[in-house]
C-alpha cells in the first residue's frame, strides 16, 4: 500500500529531451502496526537530462503487510 510520495521538479522538461531515470532502494525498517508488524520500504528515483542534470526527484515510501 502507500505510504507516502514527495515529487520535487528542480528544471523543466522539454519535448524532444533524452532523460535517464535511476531507481534506488534507500531504507527497509519495520513498525508495529494493530494487526501485527509492518514493514517499510523507501525508493529514491533521480531523472537526469542529457547534461547530467537532475531535473526530477522522487521518493515513494511503501508499506507491505
Amino acid at each position: 500500500m502507500a505510504g507516502g510520495l514527495d515529487i520535487r521538479y528542480h528544471k523543466p522538461i522539454r519535448p524532444g529531451d533524452w532523460l535517464t531515470a535511476t531507481r534506488t532502494l534507500t531504507d527497509i525498517y519495520e513498525k508495529a502496526g494493530r494487526s501485527g508488524p509492518l514493514i517499510f520500504y523507501e525508493v529514491m528515483m533521480e531523472v537526469r537530462d542529457d547534461d547530467g542534470e537532475l531535473v526530477v526527484s522522487e521518493k515513494t515510501t511503501r508499506i507491505l503487510r
